[in-house]
């Protein structure tokens, strides 16, 4: 239990930023979609998809290269610290592809698609963890490990949904908003 807190709370404090970065750049989005300026609209996503991908990358590697330093800000007792430490290193391995996820999925709001939005939210955390967390162990020993190693498989699939959905919406979106403003 003690591990799980420290590996919860510390991806946390990293997805922190990522949320504040995509909730941020909402306004700025959702104002030059609506002012129908696509230049505006593309140099933001792409803006927000460089900062938020550099970012979460970043702190994977930080994450695999340090693992020690960021458990010893929770706690420093062994045997605790070293199984803390192994298991930070599975638990966080979809940590790369968070700000894609993040990032595509917030950008859904800027452009009045909470649904959209909201059913990409709960596929990281509902739809794919909560069955995989249940299902990974029967197939998987340890148990523990297995249940580890449900966090980065259901984020990286929910990434890589979502960044899918994201590109063929957005390049659909583009190009209605370019036929828009041609004048008839």
């Amino acid at each position: 239990m003690a591990t799980m807190s420290i590996n919860g709370l510390l991806m946390q404090m990293l997805l922190l930023p990522l949320n504040g970065f995509a909730q941020g750049s909402t306004p700025i989005t959702s104002y030059n979609y609506g002012a129908r300026n696509v230049r505006r609209v593309r140099e933001n996503i792409r803006l927000l998809l460089r900062i938020s991908f550099g970012y979460s990358l970043l702190c994977l590697l930080a994450v695999l290269l340090f693992p020690g330093f960021f458990v010893g800000l929770f706690q420093t007792r062994e045997p605790l610290t070293s199984h803390t430490i192994a298991l930070l290193r599975l638990y966080c391995l979809g940590l790369g592809m968070l700000g894609l996820q993040i990032s595509c999925q917030q950008s859904f709001i800027a452009f009045g698609q909470a649904k959209i939005s909201t059913f990409l939210a709960l596929l990281r955390k509902m739809i794919l963890l909560i069955p995989m967390i249940l299902i990974l162990p029967h197939f998987f020993q340890p148990e523990v490990v297995a249940i580890y190693a449900a966090e980065p498989i259901a984020d990286i699939l929910a990434a890589l949904v979502t960044s899918i959905a994201f590109y063929r919406y957005f390049r659909e979106l583009l190009q209605t908003m370019r036929n828009d403003s041609l004048p008839e």
